[in-house]
């Protein structure tokens, strides 16, 4: 066995030595090429070396995110917060004008649910509207000025009165 081991040895040793006596007169015939080439092997082992080993986060454009590869973990996008439909009876805008046959009705059907005593006189004043808080602050409305269609929907069902 030493022997083909010893032969084997003697073979690669022939084969390197052609090989490298082949790179050198390579290396001599051709000097601009391999400059070349090694300065691009350079420069790309420097660009390997930044992105993988020195770079502490994601970068912030990623090469491959347009062709949809994940590299890591995606950043969550923001969904829209749905929105529910408005309705009518739910705002608490005031009415416009405010008629007086409207403040007599909520003066009534606040009297009928123990929110008064107030005079029915049909005038929105600090009585009436004192009494509106408390009928808004009873069911966790926010305080509201004057009257709404909210109010005048709940005082109705509540109450029992119909608005003239």
């Amino acid at each position: 066995m030493q022997g083909h081991e010893k032969q084997g040895r003697v073979m690669l040793t022939a084969l390197l030595r052609q090989g490298f006596s082949q790179l050198r007169a390579f290396v001599f015939r051709h000097p601009g090429r391999v400059l070349l080439s090694l300065v691009l092997v350079a420069a790309l082992g420097g660009f390997v070396i930044n992105a993988l080993m020195m770079q502490s986060g994601r970068h912030p454009a990623p090469l491959f995110a347009s062709f949809g590869i994940v590299t890591s973990d995606p950043v969550p996008v923001p969904r829209p917060v749905p929105v529910p439909p408005a309705d009518p009876l739910a705002t608490l805008a005031p009415l416009a004008g405010e008629p007086v046959r409207e403040v007599l009705f909520v003066q009534r059907a606040l009297n009928r649910l123990g929110y008064g005593p107030i005079q029915p006189d049909g005038i929105l004043g600090t009585a009436t509207q004192q009494a509106i808080d408390r009928f808004a602050k009873d069911r966790k409305w926010p305080r509201q000025d004057g009257l709404s269609r909210r109010l005048l929907s709940e005082l109705s069902e509540a109450s029992g009165l119909r608005p003239d």
